[in-house]
C-alpha cells in the first residue's frame, strides 16, 4: 500500500503475546535495512501484552535500530490506533468485545462483505451501543463469562453489518 510517495507495511501483528516472537520484528527490521528500503513506512499494531515493549524499542540501541526513527502514530490516518485507548478506558471486558467483533469483522472483510475502512467503524459503532457497557464493564472472572460478552460482540458486529 503506497501512504504519500512512500510504501506501507501496515499489520495487526497476532502474535501470542509473547517476547519472543519480537524475533520476528527484528527479523523485519533487518529485512528492510538489507534491501536499503528506506522508502518504506511501517506500522504494526502489537498485542495489548506487549505494547510496553514497543514503546521502548526507540530506546533500544542495535545495529538494526540505529538508522530508524519512531513517531507518534498519526490517528487521523490510522483511527483503529484510538481503539487501544479505549480498551483501557471502557472497561475490564472492553479487549474481548474489540477483539470479538474484530474477528468476525475482517472475516466478512475477506469474503468481500464490507470495506476494510468498516471494520474500525463498526468497532467504535459498537462502542455506543446502549449495551456495550454492560458488557465492557463485566469483570471477566470465568470462562462462561468471557464467552458471554465474547458472543455478544460477535453476534452485534454481524447485526451492525446485515442491516
Amino acid at each position: 500500500m503506497k501512504s504519500g510517495n512512500k510504501n506501507l507495511i501496515a499489520g495487526n501483528w497476532k502474535m501470542n503475546g509473547l517476547k519472543k516472537d519480537l524475533s520476528f520484528l527484528r527479523n523485519l527490521l533487518l529485512f528492510i535495512k538489507n534491501k536499503n528500503l528506506k522508502s518504506t513506512e511501517i506500522l504494526i499494531c502489537p498485542p495489548f501484552t506487549l505494547i510496553d515493549t514497543f514503546s521502548n524499542l526507540s530506546k533500544i540501541k542495535s545495529k538494526v535500530l540505529n538508522d530508524m526513527t519512531f513517531q507518534e502514530v498519526d490517528k487521523k490516518k490510522f483511527p483503529s490506533v484510538k481503539l487501544i485507548k479505549k480498551c483501557f478506558t471502557s472497561g475490564f471486558s472492553t479487549s474481548i468485545v474489540v477483539n470479538a467483533s474484530n474477528e468476525v469483522l475482517v472475516g466478512l472483510f475477506l469474503k468481500g462483505k464490507i470495506g476494510f475502512l468498516d471494520i474500525v467503524k463498526t468497532i467504535n459503532k459498537i462502542f455506543k451501543d446502549k449495551e456495550f457497557k454492560k458488557y465492557a464493564k463485566t469483570k471477566a472472572r470465568s470462562i462462561k463469562s468471557i464467552k458471554i460478552v465474547d458472543n455478544w460482540a460477535r453476534k452485534k458486529a454481524l447485526d451492525m453489518c446485515e442491516r
